[in-house]
């Protein structure tokens, strides 16, 4: 018996072909997407690569800066530097460029004074509250909001009014609609100020310019031989404004040369001399800069980045007390 084969018919082989044809295009798309992510991927690690050398690059300068200021700050000379504005410098880097810039970081009202305590105690300071209470009626806010502005900013530092675990601080912030609790301590940063009371962009700018977070409590400490003329109204708020910004303006632009040799010397002003002030906010004032504020931009291939640090030269020492990075603008 003869045996037949049945070929296959059109639509079949059509089938087959549609089919075939549909498995490469998925392999094509597969492949190109395997490409696409291994060049994502090579870009990834060529930003990562520019990003990490880039904050390499922002250490060494902050070790060239601190240097630099203990050899200036040992041979007297710092201060001066500072009070003629920022101390700056730029450096060529192989494919990119560093630009290190410092200032007295302490010419400014610290909202940090207005506690005093150490550790996890602390309570509100009088003077302290008064200067920042004096920097912001200076600035127009009226007497009754910076009365109001002050006493939040207080209480979310203050831990000794209440012995309590939540006291009624706590209360009005976990009833916000962020449902939190007061920090219990001094601030780290300015941008906490948005998390406090009363705080609105409006208010956080106007202060911006004159305000800082230093970690120290009680009266602001304040270089009277690095302020400029265009701080005055920082001095005025210092001296609980008992000194009018046009004054303090008059009495930092007669410096002399050299800068005040003794607070002695700054008081005997005719400005001055008849003023009276707490013994703290007195003791606040000093003729040396104690902190500096050290900022670093690099740019180095496809990274910008900006490193931000206050350093503390207590004792002789440049040491660095708070550092942040951020993208350059």
């Amino acid at each position: 018996m003869r045996s037949t084969r049945t070929l296959p018919s059109t639509s079949q082989s059509g089938a087959a072909l549609l089919t075939a044809l549909v498995i490469v295009a998925a392999l094509a798309s597969l492949a190109a997407l395997m490409m696409e992510t291994m060049r994502r991927t090579q870009r990834l690690d060529a930003n990562l690569s520019s990003q990490m050398q880039a904050q390499w690059l922002a250490i060494g300068a902050d070790a060239y800066a601190r240097s630099s200021a203990q050899r200036l700050e040992r041979s007297g000379e710092l201060t001066a530097l500072l009070a003629a504005g920022p101390l700056q410098a730029t450096f060529p880097l192989d494919q990119g460029l560093m630009r290190i810039s410092a200032v007295d970081g302490g010419s400014c009202i610290n909202l940090n004074s207005v506690v005093s305590g150490a550790g996890d105690i602390y309570a509100i300071n009088p003077t302290g509250s008064a200067q920042v209470r004096e920097l912001m009626t200076g600035l127009g806010i009226s007497s009754v909001q910076a009365e109001e502005l002050v006493a939040a900013l207080g209480a979310w530092m203050d831990t000794a009014s209440s012995s309590s675990a939540v006291t009624g601080d706590d209360i009005a912030y976990r009833q916000s609609a962020g449902r939190y609790l007061t920090g219990g301590e001094p601030l780290s940063e300015l941008s906490e100020l948005r998390a406090i009371r009363g705080f609105t962009p409006e208010i956080y700018a106007l202060l911006r310019p004159y305000i800082c977070t230093l970690p120290v409590t009680g009266p602001s400490p304040l270089s009277i031989n690095t302020l400029r003329p265009d701080q005055a109204r920082i001095l005025s708020a210092a001296l609980l404004g008992r000194l009018s910004e046009g004054a303090a303006e008059e009495v930092l632009r007669s410096r002399p040369a050299e800068g005040w040799k003794s607070l002695g010397e700054f008081f005997a002003h005719r400005e001055l001399r008849s003023m009276e002030l707490p013994q703290e906010a007195m003791e606040a004032l000093s003729l040396k800069t104690r902190f500096i504020e050290l900022t670093a931009e690099i740019t180095h291939l496809d990274a910008d980045i900006v490193m931000s640090e206050i350093l503390d030269l207590r004792d002789g020492a440049a040491r660095p007390i708070a550092r942040r990075w951020s993208d350059a603008p």
